[in-house]
């Protein structure tokens, strides 16, 4: 499995509107596990002051984090694989 991170605009209105949460996604992501997509939210991370929410999951591909936000009413500005867990050495 790889990692990708994908990155949405979230205002901060957005979030006392009901913007659903970390718990919510992993569950809506996790009935796709169910019907064959591989597809798993790891992380999540709000940055108030850019309002942006990013994710990290791991999965197959890049589409199949696309289809499982699309399938949760979610639009990804952007899906990247990532790397996670790299150090610098000496660090």
């Amino acid at each position: 499995m790889r990692e990708f991170l994908a990155e949405a605009y979230i205002a901060r209105s957005a979030l006392d509107e009901g913007w659903p949460d970390a718990r919510e996604i992993a569950r809506a992501v996790g009935l796709l596990a169910g019907g064959g997509q591989a597809v798993r939210l790891t992380h999540c991370i709000y940055l108030p002051e850019d309002e942006m929410g990013l994710y990290l999951f791991t999965a197959e591909s890049a589409a199949a984090v696309r289809e499982a936000a699309a399938s949760f009413g979610l639009r990804f500005e952007r899906v990247v694989e990532a790397v996670s867990g790299w150090h610098l050495e000496g660090g």
